[in-house]
């Protein structure tokens, strides 16, 4: 997993108890919205 997070330098993570939330503060074009998602679901998977 922290391979993952060091792969992506401009995404925070904040944990509270057993939570996590990501944050990217970044703008996507229509066009970025699949790679986004295919990304968002890998980071999706390493918490499972």
């Amino acid at each position: 997993m922290l391979d993952l997070f060091s792969k992506q330098p401009a995404v925070s993570v904040d944990a509270s108890g057993d939570l996590f939330t990501d944050m990217e503060v970044s703008h996507r074009e229509p066009e970025e919205i699949r790679d986004f998602m295919a990304e968002a679901y890998e980071f999706f998977t390493a918490f499972q």
